[in-house]
């Protein structure tokens, strides 16, 4: 059974970031089937552009599919506001800061409530997720290379009041520390022995 945990009526939107392979799209896929909550996963908009462009031969733009992809969530996050969504989880990389800004300003704007996490977790274990063969099948596949630079990027753009938890592989003690977290904005910690939690 799916449990909708909000308590207010403006939407709450979890952001969830962290370096390709952290384990954002597992935690978000949870915590958003358990919480009765709508997800956005920024790099399906990302990876059906980038298809788009090399169907149509057209010059490959990190930044500017990185662009289309936020304009597009953000479009999706209006959709389900308008339909009455009170829980909405997203994740993404979130290295640019001016795309974070925007965001922010978009759910002040719109009077959405947002509590943003950044995952972290050991660059031998990105990279092993990265390399792993079950991420081909969505996911875009980046260099060694490409991976630190993007942990660079992301721990440099500073979020007031970010949240930083660590993945050490134990995905229940993960789950656990976001509920924990997310509890000291209106969502009760105390339903987390309610259902059960995947071991991975």
């Amino acid at each position: 059974m799916k449990l909708f945990l909000c308590y207010n009526f403006n939407m709450k939107l979890i952001i969830i970031r962290g370096n390709s392979g952290s384990g954002k799209t597992i935690i978000t896929d949870t915590l958003a089937d358990k919480l009765g909550a709508e997800k956005i996963h920024i790099d399906d908009f990302k990876s059906v552009i980038l298809r788009d462009l090399r169907v149509k031969n057209k010059p490959i733009v990190l930044n500017d599919i990185c662009k289309e992809a936020m304009m597009e969530a953000i479009a999706l996050l209006e959709k389900m506001k308008s339909g009455g969504a009170p829980l909405v989880i997203m994740e993404e990389l979130f290295y640019n800061e001016k795309f974070t800004e925007e965001l922010n300003k978009y759910c002040v704007d719109n009077n959405i409530d947002v509590q943003w996490f950044r995952i972290e977790r050991e660059m031998e274990k990105i990279i092993e997720a990265q390399e792993s063969s079950e991420r081909t099948t969505r996911k875009i596949r980046n260099s060694k290379e490409d991976i630190e630079m993007m942990e660079s990027r992301i721990r440099e753009n500073v979020i007031e009041g970010e949240v930083v938890i660590m993945n050490d592989g134990n995905i229940e003690d993960v789950l656990r520390e976001f509920l924990v977290n997310i509890s000291r904005e209106g969502v009760g910690k105390e339903i987390f022995n309610e259902f059960k939690i995947p071991k991975h």
